[in-house]
């Protein structure tokens, strides 16, 4: 039984991550490994079903301490992905959004759909007024869903992250309260 599940649509649900979820969290990061790798960290450093207990484990806490709020991204209840709010600052009211989805449901606008969810629930529920995603410049996908939701593209950190033996550059986007439009 799910304790926490917000609707975005029909299909498509957010749920707060639950320790028994950890072996079909595993198996989703693993069918996805190749797809996630060359934009996310985790995906190396996630071995074994528990280094998945862990990460909810970690998230749980997190969120206890108002660092962080991550969701599984569910199509009817099967987990699809992961979409979060990471550095929660409650003092300058602003919190960045990461997100992934398995490559069997990329391009339909899910996970557009899914971080329009996440910016109600930051701006009216957790009342903050900036939100901020970090996409890899080469992530065209990632880079395309700030763009669609509205986010602005502040500027360009150059060579701002060592990831698989190169640097890379991370185009920063924000979402003030103030332009956030409701679907």
């Amino acid at each position: 039984m799910l304790y926490f599940k917000l609707p975005v649509n029909h299909k498509v649900s957010l749920v707060k991550p639950e320790i028994n979820m950890s072996n079909e969290f595993f198996n989703l990061v693993q069918k996805n490994s190749e797809h996630l790798a060359e934009f996310l960290d985790f995906v190396s450093l996630t071995k074994e079903v528990k280094d998945s207990e862990n990460f909810i484990k970690r998230s749980i806490s997190q969120e206890a301490q108002g660092k962080e709020n991550v969701f599984f991204i569910t199509d009817n209840d099967k987990i699809i992905g992961c979409i979060d709010l990471h550095n929660i600052d409650m003092t300058h009211k602003k919190a960045e959004i990461g997100y992934w989805l398995d490559k069997d449901y990329t391009r339909n606008n899910i996970t557009s759909d899914c971080v329009n969810k996440i910016c109600q629930l930051a701006f009216d529920k957790l009342k903050l007024n900036k939100l901020i995603i970090l996409a890899e410049e080469t992530n065209t996908a990632s880079n395309l869903v700030a763009k669609k939701v509205g986010f602005y593209l502040d500027g360009i950190e150059r060579e701002d992250l060592f990831r698989q033996n190169k640097f890379v550059t991370m185009n920063k986007y924000s979402l003030l309260k103030s332009d956030f439009k409701t679907k």
